[in-house]
């Protein structure tokens, strides 16, 4: 018990130093742009530099947002606060969406068509843990929880989504749900940051910091409840 104990407390710290050092250097690569929108001639700069591309900018970055899911491992965060900053936290949010479910869309009837070996051949062992979603028997729930956990790879999981056995339909309405909170969060930083309201972007970011390491410490602990929630039987 002690061993198990001193392994969780070396882990945690482990995860609390990678989340401080992402964070710090996030900060330091960030900090001259802050600098300039702190000052309001910036930011004015900026929104008349974003209205000049008119309906281009918003394709352009919905475009984005649909490449990185198609391509799963680029991160999907700054994205998400950039959609803030230029469309505000809803406009922001409608963007991430529909990005997210024309992309989800598309690789999910990808995968689905090609089958399990294209999933083996992009993600082989990584994504092993995650595989008991196409045993699952409240698939919808598992989908649910999996998209929802802070911290689960949900673009790598899009693929797996579309080789198990639930309906596209049903995929992407639960996904998308699930989505919404961790979106919300990153387009609420980006518009609040473009607004100059630098205080409830700082909140939001450490509340969320801090979601992140409770879902990382306890992450084992949220998979094993995913398994046993899909080995119910659906009623």
């Amino acid at each position: 018990m002690n061993k198990n104990r001193g392994k969780n407390r070396i882990w945690l710290t482990a995860a609390v130093f990678v989340i401080a050092a992402v964070i710090t250097a996030v900060t330091i690569f960030i900090f001259p742009y802050m600098q300039k929108l702190c000052d309001p001639a910036s930011r004015r700069d900026f929104q008349n530099w974003a209205s000049a591309f008119g309906p281009a900018a918003f394709f352009a970055v919905l475009g984005l947002q649909i490449l990185q899911i198609v391509i799963a491992f680029l991160p999907g965060e700054p994205i998400e606060i950039l959609c803030g900053a230029l469309f505000g936290t809803w406009g922001g949010l409608f963007v991430c969406l529909l990005g997210s479910v024309i992309a989800s869309a598309f690789v999910f009837c990808i995968s689905r068509k090609l089958g399990m070996p294209l999933f083996n051949k992009l993600f082989g062992e990584k994504m092993k843990r995650f595989r008991f979603l196409n045993d699952s028997n409240q698939i919808e729930s598992v989908t649910f929880f999996l998209f929802f956990i802070p911290g689960t790879p949900k673009d790598p999981l899009t693929y797996l989504a579309g080789v198990s056995p639930i309906k596209l339909s049903r995929f992407l309405l639960i996904s998308t749900i699930a989505r919404i909170p961790s979106i919300v969060t990153s387009t609420f930083v980006g518009a609040n940051v473009q607004n100059g309201n630098f205080a409830q972007s700082a909140v939001m970011f450490l509340v969320t910091a801090a979601v992140g390491i409770i879902c990382i410490r306890f992450k084992e602990n949220l998979l094993q409840f995913c398994k046993a929630l899909g080995k119910k039987k659906a009623q």
